[in-house]
């Protein structure tokens, strides 16, 4: 017997510091119901999960090679047992629920169970109640696996039909074991990973910028740069909001790497990528840039505001720390409104107490 782990074996060990959500969705395999909601934060490996859960349903009580194949076309996203539903625009609006209820009335387009994965899940807002009565009671070759960020009043009713699987953010030790055994430099990723926030997708893609270490020091070093003038926190927030936009390169990076990996699994099938997975992609990566910019605007406030707690520690005035973190929370709950990143860091930066002046 090979020692060579299956297919669907080797997706779940994909998902690093989900200890617990991995073994309840594996026992899940056996004897499934009908819809389980995965919640936590972005890059924790919700996606992971869902992917090994799915390849797990779809190939058991099969024989070894066909269990692989069927995981493998999972992995790719080749398998017509398992509908991916991703939003288009901000929400997840009535018009996706209606395909979302119409496709699951239906037969699965292969075999015989169809995997209903709605990404976002949080963002359904409205559409909600659409959505409840296919996912509460789904026909019995259906089932639903659900993600979401978070769980909103709104979709308590609908949780509470589900089978609530929640993970965690991803230790920092992790993260950095994970990076190192993929290939990174120690330091390259203790720095990615030191600050990405507990998701493993950030820090993968911080892991290919080298000015992760730079972007970190240049927020901690604002408040020794500010003098009380428009000019120069216009200057400091002309810096920091480059230093973001750095960022645009590794993540184009890795569009196209997927997007040459979708073009080399379509040759090898004989097949041309459709233009939906092609746009699927792309428009995954413009979400993952939008929300890109407002996570390292939030990560980068929080470096700012632990300057001034390392100054109080240092035997600074207290107040400099207690006004800077007002100030920097009310930018963090002004970002939820997409305000004008560069107006309202200069704005800010002319209100922080300076240091070392």
């Amino acid at each position: 017997m090979s020692d060579q782990p299956t297919v669907a074996e080797a997706l779940w060990a994909k998902v690093p510091g989900q200890a617990e959500a991995v073994r309840q969705l594996r026992a899940a395999v056996s004897m499934p119901t009908h819809a389980y909601l995965i919640s936590g934060p972005p890059g924790a490996g919700k996606r992971e999960l869902a992917t090994a859960f799915c390849a797990s349903l779809l190939a058991r009580g099969l024989d070894g090679d066909e269990a692989d194949r069927v995981a493998a076309r999972v992995e790719s996203g080749d398998h017509g047992g398992v509908v991916v539903v991703e939003r288009e625009g901000p929400f997840i609006t009535a018009d996706d629920a209606r395909r979302v209820v119409e496709r699951a009335s239906r037969s699965p387009l292969e075999g015989d169970l169809q995997i209903i994965v709605i990404i976002d899940f949080h963002l359904v807002r409205d559409a909600g109640p659409m959505l409840l009565k296919s996912i509460e009671e789904p026909p019995p070759r259906t089932m639903f696996v659900l993600l979401s960020e978070e769980l909103p009043r709104e979709l308590e009713t609908i949780a509470s039909r589900c089978v609530v699987i929640n993970v965690d953010a991803v230790p920092v030790d992790t993260l950095l074991e994970l990076l190192v055994s993929e290939g990174i430099d120690d330091d390259v990723a203790r720095a990615a990973a030191e600050v990405a926030g507990g998701s493993l997708t950030r820090a993968r893609l911080l892991a290919r910028d080298p000015k992760v270490s730079h972007r970190r020091d240049l927020w901690y070093r604002v408040p020794e740069r500010l003098n009380g003038r428009g000019s120069r926190a216009g200057e400091v927030a002309d810096d920091l909001v480059g230093s973001i936009e750095d960022l645009k390169a590794p993540l184009a990076e890795m569009e196209a790497e997927e997007l040459t990996a979708l073009d080399a699994r379509a040759e090898s099938m004989g097949i041309d990528p459709t233009k939906g997975e092609i746009n699927r992609i792309k428009d995954r990566y413009k979400r993952t840039a939008r929300r890109l910019h407002t996570d390292e605007m939030r990560v980068g406030l929080g470096v700012l505001v632990g300057r001034y707690r390392d100054e109080v520690l240092s035997g600074a005035d207290p107040e400099d720390f207690l006004k800077a973190s007002d100030l920097v929370q009310g930018l963090c709950d002004n970002l939820v409104f997409n305000v004008g990143d560069e107006l309202a860091l200069q704005s800010l930066l002319m209100s922080l107490p300076p240091i070392g002046q």
